[in-house]
């Protein structure tokens, strides 16, 4: 047999390795071996491609029918090709095969049903994940058995009525995170079987009435995540079997009245994040069995009285995330079924008393996030089964409503924090039930008297103003298990904890599971604990002393009752921290005593503790002892998940096997070679380090190429000694290769390093910086060495930082330009950043240290820097960064799989985010602008959050042709061509382009219609340029890079008066404050911050009043536009600067570009090279005068389609 093998990274192919994990999975190269003993007992059958086959023996034929003998259920995934595929499918024994699931085939843009002929019995066929941009069902034997298709997660844009023309049985469709832009009338009429079909995910921007006329059986519709602007009111007239239907994420803002007025039967209906603006008040009026309904995140400010009336057994009803400021109290008269009813992030100042009078069995209730002072005390008297009260982040400052006969009774958590309550008495409560408590970032000034609730087993105030916290008086309620008092900014600096066992005898420490009480001085408690602790361990002695006694005494047969004990403390989580704590009050022994085997977090923050020696009781814990000043020795025998030592200056011994998350800022720990092994393996904070031997270049080496090799953050931030570039270009010149695979160079010795994904280096505040590199390197891989190819690679190049100069030593000093032109305004803006700076690092220095905020930087969201009420929130965790594909001016851009889809991750820098309220203001502005772009030629947004480091990131769609920069600098007839190839003669989504002309008239026609889109919904780009609008595989153009959009249309095109910082450039731009001119910065984005300043966007592109720093509005993206319209004929940089004063020009960028438009220059269009009425369209676009600019709507319906230039330009 002669094969290249295509080993997966992590993966021994070898038969022994994995027969027994893998039962029924087997490795393309055992079974060719013959070492895979088949398909299970019941028929099952994995097989992994490892492989790429070329040629193939008789014997290894056999082998394969011997494995694929008796298969019922097949799963084919791994990386597999179109001929290795095709021979498995042609030769394998597949007769019984009722279930077909391949996965994960490379460059196969078609996939011909007919190679599955030998599947007789084929019922099931999933082909998802594949990348296919067709499915050819010709000379398909098996289709009109099929009951199930999945054709998920590939790039098909239409549905071919011959796809579906012979599959009459089919119950199961799923085209689900596809291309698709439109259903067209009867499209799926040959499937009156049909019961299920999901369509989300897609571009859908219209479905033609009637599309879905003969689905008469269909029970589940899923048309969310598209493009719909509007649903005909008659789309779901024959489902009448509907039982779910999911419309979600569209940009949907009006209904009609009579939309679900042929589906009865609907139990479950989802209108969630749309443009929803309002509910016709007999919308749902047909939907009498309707169970839950899901409206949040929508644009509704009000809803109709009546709107629910009909929705008797709704037991759900969500309207988090909208703009209500109140709710009618006939609302839900008539939900007496609702059991959740969620009411969250609106802006609701008042209930009515009535307004829940109905609801006799509501269980859980959302408010939290609203504007609630107070709430009616009569407003629960008929919710006798409510269990859950949410009211966080309101303005509460009593809770009368929760007291006397209209109490909630059955209440069994109550979530009370970020209101203005200042005192909490349960004896003036009804709450008997109430286990779950939170009182946290309240001005509370007095213990919370919990003696009325005896259930209570939690009780959270945090961030309190507590002088004194009795813990004896809490610990009465036998039920208590989680206590958390730690300080705040504003909690008393002489607080303190007290605690008397001996008042709670017996006392059952063991229910005690988490204490927290950083910050408050708790010497009284810890002295409780331990005296507890010793008179259990002396009662335990003297029990089995008498115990020895009695059976000595044969004679006393008298039966004596046990007596009543206490139980030891077994903490799971401990929090402790104060000046006066030393070992004097606790040896590391008495802690340990106290703390239960498999302990999840220890705190020991701001004491004058000397050392630290901890036992084996921390397996993967978290333990975070920063803070302490004299602390110069820490010891802990266990593994853990993360450390935290900084700001320990004495700090110069550790000893720890393993630590994923080490911050070992500001102290003196020594380099050794465990660290960003065995310490910090995945993220290294190691920031104002002092260490004199890190300082000596061979140390340095060693410990950069380790971390920059292996972690996934290294900080090294405000580090005085990195004053060199020299000490780190050894190591961050060397070349990394982004692959899970292993390389040679080309001299076929040295062996590069490889990884998935670049590391975050941080080194904020030093006086060198290190920025990433991409490039290509000619590399052999090590399984195949005698072939070469080009393979994305990264290295840092590391300069001195934005303010510092190199000395002829090599050092980065502060520059200190001796300029007594400098302009006093210049020096008071820069003193203004400078002290906006330093108090923006103490903050989130303070912040960095507490516990809350560092714990949430490393593995949770950043609630601080990143307020996403309306985001489609992601986790970091559950992106897989693939490799980094571009760097710009706001952030990075990540390839990355999140889930099973591709995307594009653009990670936003920290310097440009600069943390501080307003940051957060804008980029929420973004994020809620990009939940409104669903257009097929918009980047479609997925969601956003917080990676581990703070930075705020955007998921978007990956579109894998790159921009239409990039194709502009390639052979266009040549990517025409390929592009035609790959689609089917019959099918039209050509479009009619055969031209390369024809080619740029369309990605024309495209950026017009995303932009008159974006200008529908009072945006403006104000960045628009080629490398701002990439190109799909299909060659549609879709516009990207949003960093610098903002509400700025001016009053000249509106008759409202704008005076928002949204409307104009504030800070307006001198023609003397310029930049040198190059090419390379007349393309690139200038002033790359998140605010609405002048300049900000593209020189070579910019409108004459964007250069000006004067006011301007939407109009400035049609100039750009016309820009862009001659870059597209001409294929070439619209360097106007360069056409009018040569290629050799030095001098200001922005005065000379101003001056020469104001002369009427604009770029020229060569001879006969495109028509007379593209030219001056173009021209009409790139007009002084703004008013005199056609608009993206006219643009988008006759500019681009016309050969006559219109007249009218409004």
């Amino acid at each position: 047999m002669t094969f290249f093998h295509e080993r997966i990274a992590g993966f021994d192919p070898t038969p022994e390795a994995h027969v027994d994990e893998y039962l029924n999975k087997c490795f393309l190269t055992q079974l060719m071996r013959g070492d895979c003993q088949g398909a299970s007992m019941e028929g099952f059958l994995t097989i992994h491609f490892d492989t790429f086959l070329f040629s193939v023996s008789p014997r290894e034929r056999e082998r394969l029918q011997q494995a694929t003998a008796n298969t019922t259920h097949v799963w084919m995934t791994g990386l597999i090709t179109g001929q290795t595929l095709r021979w498995v499918l042609a030769n394998g024994v597949w007769g019984g095969v009722q279930d077909l699931t391949i996965h994960g085939l490379d460059n196969t843009a078609v996939f011909s049903m007919s190679w599955l002929n030998a599947f007789t019995q084929l019922d099931a066929l999933d082909l998802s994940r594949n990348n296919l941009v067709d499915v050819n069902t010709t000379r398909f034997a098996q289709a009109s058995q099929l009951t199930a298709l999945y054709l998920d997660e590939n790039a098909l844009t239409t549905i071919r009525p011959s796809l579906l023309a012979s599959m009459t049985r089919l119950i199961t469709l799923g085209l689900s995170y596809n291309n698709i832009e439109y259903i067209p009338r009867d499209v799926f009429a040959p499937l009156t079987s049909l019961e299920e079909l999901l369509l989300d995910t897609n571009h859908i921007t219209a479905m033609e009435p009637g599309a879905f006329g003969n689905l008469t059986r269909l029970i589940t519709l899923d048309i969310s995540a598209n493009t719909l602007t509007t649903v005909d009111s008659g789309l779901f007239r024959h489902l009448s079997n509907l039982l779910l239907l999911w419309m979600e994420i569209n940009p949907i803002r009006h209904l009609h009245p009579d939309t679900f007025k042929h589906v009865p039967d609907l139990g479950f209906l989802s209108l969630a994040v749309t443009g929803l603006r309002a509910i016709p008040p007999t919308l749902f009026a047909a939907l009498s069995r309707l169970d839950a309904l899901r409206l949040h995140a929508c644009e509704l400010t009000s809803i109709p009285p009546t709107a629910f009336d009909s929705l008797t057994r709704m037991t759900l009803l969500t309207l988090a995330g909208n703009r209500l400021t109140t709710l009618h109290p006939a609302v839900l008269a008539n939900t007496q079924n609702l059991w959740d009813l969620l009411l969250d992030d609106n802006a609701i100042s008042a209930l009515h008393e009535d307004t829940l009078a109905n609801c006799t069995t509501l269980r859980l209730l959302h408010l939290e996030g609203n504007s609630l002072s107070h709430l009616p005390s009569t407003i629960f008297r008929n919710s006798h089964q409510l269990t859950m009260l949410f009211l966080t982040h309101n303005s509460f400052t009593s809770l009368g409503f929760l007291g006397g006969g209209a109490a909630p009774t059955q209440l069994r958590a109550l979530l009370l924090s970020h209101n203005r309550l200042s005192a909490f008495d349960s004896t003036v409560m009804n709450l008997q039930n109430l286990r779950e408590l939170d009182l946290s970032d309240n001005p509370i000034t007095t213990c919370p008297d919990i003696s009325n609730l005896p259930q209570l087993a939690t009780l959270r105030v945090r961030r309190h103003r507590i002088a004194h916290i009795d813990l004896t008086s809490l610990l009465r309620q036998q039920f208590v298990n989680v206590l958390e008092f730690d300080a705040g900014p504003n909690t008393p600096s002489r607080a303190r904890a007290t605690l008397d066992t001996a008042q709670l005898e017996p006392w059952q420490g063991h229910r005690l599971r988490t204490l927290l009480l950083a910050g408050i001085n708790s010497e009284s408690v810890i002295t409780a604990l331990l005296q507890h602790q010793r008179r259990l361990s002396a009662s335990g002695a003297a029990d089995d002393d008498d115990d020895d006694d009695d059976d000595d005494d044969d004679g006393d047969d008298t039966t004596r009752e046990p007596e009543q004990r206490g139980t030891s403390v077994q903490l799971e989580t401990l929090h402790l921290g104060w000046p006066g704590l030393d070992s004097s009050v606790m040896t590391d022994d008495e802690l340990c005593s106290l703390l239960l085997f498999g302990t999840r977090e220890l705190q020991l923050v701001g004491t004058s503790l000397t050392s630290i020696t901890l036992c084996p009781q921390f397996p993967q814990a978290t333990v975070l002892l920063q803070d302490n000043p004299q602390l110069t020795s820490v010891t802990i025998p266990s593994n853990l998940r993360h450390l935290n030592v900084s700001d320990c200056p004495q700090l110069t011994h550790l000893a720890v096997p393993s630590v994923d998350i080490l911050d070992i800022s500001g102290t003196r720990i020594q380099p050794t070679n465990t660290i960003c092994r065995a310490w910090g393996s995945t993220m290294l904070f190691a920031r104002r380090l002092h260490v004199p031997l890190f300082e000596t270049p061979a140390t340095a080496h060693a410990m950069l190429r380790q971390c920059l090799r292996h972690v996934l953050v290294l900080d090294l931030s405000e580090t005085d000694w990195l004053d060199r570039p020299s000490l780190l270009t050894p190591v961050t010149r060397d070349i990394t290769v982004l692959s899970s695979e292993t390389f040679l160079f080309a001299d076929q010795v040295t062996v590069p390093h490889s990884r998935e994904s670049p590391p975050l280096f941080q080194l904020e505040g030093a006086s060198i910086t290190c920025n990433l590199r991409l490039t290509n390197t000619v590399l052999r891989p090590d399984i195949n060495p005698t072939v070469s190819a080009q393979e994305l690679s990264y290295f840092f190049e590391c300069t001195c930082a934005r303010g510092y100069k190199k000395t002829g030593g090599g050092r980065c000093v502060l520059d200190r330009p001796n300029i007594p032109g400098i302009a006093a305004g210049s020096v008071i803006g820069g003193l203004a950043l400078g002290l906006a700076m330093v108090w923006m690092y103490r903050r989130y220095h303070r912040l960095w240290l507490s516990e809350d905020l560092h714990k949430q930087l490393l593995v949770e969201r950043d609630e601080e820097v990143m307020a996403l009420k309306k985001a489609w929130e992601i986790e970091y965790g559950e992106l897989r960064m693939i490799k980094r594909v571009a760097a710009g001016a706001f952030g990075v851009v990540f390839k990355a799989q999140w889930d099973t889809v591709t995307v594009a991750v653009k990670v936003l820098q920290q310097g440009v985010m600069m943390f501080d309220e307003s940051t957060v203001v804008e980029f929420e502005k973004e994020v809620e602008f990009l939940q409104r772009t669903r257009h097929p030629h918009v980047v479609r947004f997925f969601g956003a959050g917080t990676d581990p480091n703070g930075s705020p990131f955007l998921v978007l769609e990956f579109v894998a042709m790159g921009s239409l920069k990039d194709l502009l600098g390639k052979d266009m007839e040549k990517a025409l061509v390929e592009m035609n190839q790959d689609v089917d003669a019959s099918d039209d989504t050509s479009d009619g382009v055969n031209t390369v002309w024809e080619l740029k008239l369309r990605l024309l026609r495209d950026v017009a219609s995303g932009m008159a889109f974006i200008h529908s919904l009072d945006q403006a780009h104000r960045d628009l340029k080629s490398g701002n609008v990439l190109v799909s595989s299909r060659l549609r153009a879709k516009i990207t890079d949003f960093g610098s959009i903002r509400q700025c249309l001016a009053g000249g095109t509106s008759k409202r008066a704008h005076t928002s910082a949204a409307t104009t450039a504030l800070t307006p731009l001198p023609v003397h404050d310029d930049l040198e001119y190059s090419q390379a910065v007349g393309t690139a984005t200038i002033n790359p911050s998140m605010t609405m300043t002048a300049g900000v966007g593209t020189p070579l592109y910019m409108a004459p009043e964007v250069l000006l720093g004067d006011k301007y509005n939407a109009k400035a993206d049609v100039f750009s536009f016309g820009v862009l319209m001659w870059e597209v004929a001409t294929q070439r940089v619209p360097d106007l600067i360069e056409q009018e004063k040569g290629g050799d020009f030095r001098g200001p960028l922005m005065a000379v570009l101003h001056d020469l438009l104001a002369q009427g220059k604009r770029l020229n269009f060569p001879d006969g090279l495109c028509d007379g009425w593209f030219e001056e369209l173009s021209l009409r676009c790139m007009a002084q005068d703004p008013s005199e600019r056609p608009t993206f709507a006219r643009l988008e319906h006759t500019g681009l389609r016309s050969r006559s230039v219109q007249s009218s330009t409004a």
